[in-house]
Parts: C-alpha cells; structure tokens; sequence
C-alpha cells in the first residue's frame, strides 16, 4: 500500500502515552476519510454505570442516512472513469456492454441499483412527510478501485475521493467529520448488513443506528430494523414507545509501546462491531504473535493464519464461517475413533447404522454446528470470542494426553497444555486482549473496513466497554421483517 494511501485525518487518535511511534491508519475499499458522528441525543435516557436505557417515546427531528455506492454505480465508474452521475444513457450502454463481456449478470446488477435508489428515495420521503428533517451521505466505500496497484505504489494517484454524487439536500462526509453536523436523533443505515457496519463506525456517541434493508430479496439484512417500505411502522412504534433497546458492544482498539506504562496508549476512535482481525497484510505469509488476555502475566505465542477477534454481533459471522464443521470433518473424526480405539469406539447400534443405511455425517455435522451456536455470545456480551486460523501446531500440542474429554457432557472437557505457550485449543473466550506481533508487516483489520498497522515494538489492546456500545432498536411485530431468521 502507497504511502500516499496513510492519512493521519482517517482516524483520530487521542494520545494517552508518550512514544515516538505515529500509528498509521489506512481505509480499506476506497476513500481513506471516515464518517464520524458525535451526537448528543435525545433519544432515550441513558441510565446508570452499565448504561442500560429506557424505552421512552422518540419523535425524531432530524436524521441523517448513510447510504452506499451500488455495484452498478462502482464498475460503471470504474469503466468510464467518470461519476456515475454524469454518464448518459449511450454511456451506460458501453459499459453494460463491457460488463457483460465479463461475465456479469448486467440485468441483476442494474436491478439491485434500482431496489437500492428506490428505497432510498422512499426512505427519505417518508421521513419528509412526517415533518423530519433528513440528510444523506454516501459512505464512500468502493468495490473496486479505480487505480491499479502499480498506479498506487508509485504514489502518483494521491488520496482518492468519492465520486458520489449527492443528491438534493445530501452532505459531504468531510462535513459530517468535521463535526459540525451534530444533533441528530438517530442515524439511519440505508443498505445490508454492510453498509449497517460500515455506518457502526462512524459513531462515536449514543447516537441509535437503524438499519434499512434496501434490498431484503437478495440481503439477509441481519443487523437491520425493517425495510424501507417498514419505516412508517417503526416511525410509529417509537413515538409510542413500543419498542426495546438493543444493546450491541463494539471492541475498542488502542496501541501502545511494548512495556509501557500507560494503561490504554493511542486510543482508536472508530470500534469494531463485527470483529478485529490480527495478522499479516500479505496472506500467504505465516503470522507470528504474542497474546495475553484478562491481565494475564503469562503470554501465549501463536504462528498461524491469523487472529479473528470477536463480539457477540461478530461470532454469527467472520467467527461463524471460520469455526464452521463440515460432514467430512465428523467422518475424519469417526475414523480417527476407529483406528484408536477398533470397534469399541462406537456402539453396536452406531456400527449396525454404519454397516446399514450409512451414518449421515450431515446431520452430525449440523448438531454440532447447533451446540456451537447455543455456545456463541450475546450481542450484549461485554466478553469476546478469540479463534485461532489455521494454527501451525508443534508435535507436542498434538499429542496423547494433553486435551482429556472426561464424561458425556463437552462441558467437563478440559485442555492441558503441554508445552509453555501453547494450547491445543482454537478459541477461547476473554475479556480484554493484548497483542504483539514479530511478524514482518501484520495489521488489525476493522470489520473489514480499517487497516491499523500493528508495528514491532507496538502492542495492541483490545476491549469492550458500556460507553462504547452501539444502540439500535428492537421491533419485534414489524409485518416486513422476517423475524427469527438470525444466523443460520
């Protein structure tokens, strides 16, 4: 990445630890500014240390929407090499032309375009005519870049801009980030569960964020509210006050000086919602880190793919996939029983199904997966969900008797370690997480969005807090939304 890519105005840093080391903040997927909005709210009490709320009836004032920039409107843009709104239709015929040469499906691409500038024309009309005063920006993200790579690391291209055009009454995100646009009632996500996260990021008070599922036919929109067509209903329910809280805590990330004093360092104003990743920028290099957790005195050394750090939103996600057991992992197992142990290492009527009908791997597969997800954390879980990718393992965490499974409950399983700084186990759940990296060039990774370097000599430390939390509402009788779907 050019250094022409790190920009000291991405992210601001509040300095609680004198170092000479600058960290370096680098925006992933398009413009390096981020949306920050710092809010003094009206929108429900906040309560007490833990900073429960109250649902009290909310009649908003005024809101801003955080769209996005649609497929169609990036690989047009990408094409031309002009804004989108600038294209006329002979315009857009070339580069459906070109689009389609490459394989895509031009007709879906144009179609989820127009569920998504649809909705958020309805959006913003249904806040107008009920008297609210709306504003919208684009989150700026990008699917593609407009540069090539050697474009980049010859630094000739400089900090890239969006090329969003606002539309009538829109606001440029450097006024959002000057701070200047404040007060609002809550913030409204205008897209999937992408640009939901993406918008997590840019807030910094207690201000509510309300998901929009612009397009529900073709997003799972697990983090959204309601539908744009729903807006009018959740509207209602809030000056009611028939709704609930939802409390989500976001991990916050802060660096420091290894052996430092200072107890937070460099303080990262931006928190993840989903999930921190830890490891190497280039992904087929091995990353090699140290990791202490809960104030620990003893630290745990890992070479492997890499750490996935996550909340209780995240672990339904990134953590989700990468934990994931397939049929063919419980067949491995079943076999690996077998040469063990020969036939007492399943019942008779485990062999008499085997030898029979077969043993359907699917189904085990989806039982453990189900004990997996009993297990996942609450997104009000102040705890976090560590999981190791990929661990490179010496001979001696693999071994006879260092992970013992005593009666039929997995609970009373325990793991020994064998071997000091090592642990044959994947995941592991804590509440605070400090880490080091002597790797070449490993990064935090926010929620997929925002790139930290985590340099030699450095330590990152990542924690939840009350104050930190992101707050969204809850309602459950929505006729458009499909509730209980969660994370299947």
């Amino acid at each position: 990445i050019s250094h022409a890519w790190i920009s000291h105005r991405a992210v601001a840093w509040i300095s609680h630890a004198h170092h000479s080391m600058s960290p370096r903040v680098v925006r992933a997927q398009g413009s390096v500014r981020m949306l920050s909005v710092k809010v003094q709210t009206a929108a429900g009490g906040v309560q007490g240390k833990n900073l429960t709320r109250v649902a009290k009836p909310i009649i908003p004032k005024k809101v801003v929407v955080i769209t996005k920039t649609t497929r169609y409107e990036d690989e047009s843009m990408r094409i031309s090499r002009k804004p989108f709104g600038q294209l006329s239709e002979a315009e857009k015929t070339v580069v459906d032309s070109v689009l389609s040469r490459q394989g895509f499906n031009v007709a879906a691409c144009r179609e989820s375009h127009e569920m998504q500038t649809n909705a958020v024309l309805t959006v913003r009309q249904t806040l107008k005519r009920r008297g609210i005063e709306v504003e919208v920006v684009t989150s700026g993200e990008r699917f593609t870049s407009m540069y090539s790579d050697e474009e980049l690391r010859e630094g000739g291209v400089g900090e890239r801009k969006s090329t969003f055009a606002e539309g009538d009454g829109g606001i440029s995100m450097a006024l959002l980030e000057s701070g200047k646009a404040q007060h609002y009632d809550f913030c409204i996500s205008a897209g999937g569960d992408g640009t939901f996260l993406r918008a997590s990021l840019g807030i910094t008070g207690k201000v509510p964020l309300v998901g929009i599922n612009t397009d529900p036919s073709r997003s799972r929109g697990k983090l959204c509210t309601t539908t744009a067509d729903g807006l009018d209903t959740l509207l209602d329910k809030l000056e009611k006050g028939e709704f609930e809280w939802q409390k989500r805590h976001r991990i916050q990330l802060s660096l420091r000086s290894i052996g430092s004093d200072a107890k937070r360092g460099r303080v990262l104003r931006q928190c993840a919602l989903n999930e921190v990743f830890v490891g190497e920028r280039d992904p087929c290099r091995a990353s090699v880190l140290k990791v202490s957790s809960d104030g620990g005195k003893k630290w745990d050394r890992y070479k492997c793919s890499g750490l996935i750090v996550s909340t209780g939103t995240g672990a339904s996600a990134w953590q989700k996939e990468a934990s994931t057991v397939t049929p063919q992992d419980c067949v491995d197992v079943l076999k690996g029983l077998v040469d063990l142990y020969g036939d007492k290492a399943v019942s008779k009527d485990i062999l008499s199904i085997i030898s029979g009908d077969g043993l359907d791997a699917g189904a085990l597969a989806e039982v453990c997966n189900q004990r997996l997800k009993d297990e996942r954390l609450a997104p009000e879980d102040e705890r976090l969900a560590l999981l190791v990718r990929e661990p490179i393992l010496p001979s001696g965490d693999i071994a006879a008797g260092n992970a013992i499974w005593k009666g039929f409950d997995a609970d009373d399983a325990f793991l020994e370690q064998t071997e000091p700084g090592h642990h044959p186990s994947r995941r592991h759940i804590v509440k605070k997480l400090i880490v080091s990296s002597v790797g070449s060039d490993a990064q935090l990774v926010l929620d997929g969005r925002v790139w930290v370097p985590l340099e030699r000599g450095m330590e990152a430390v990542l924690e939840t807090s009350e104050e930190h939390a992101l707050w969204s509402f809850k309602i459950k009788d929505d006729p458009h939304v499909e509730w209980g779907l969660d994370d299947a």
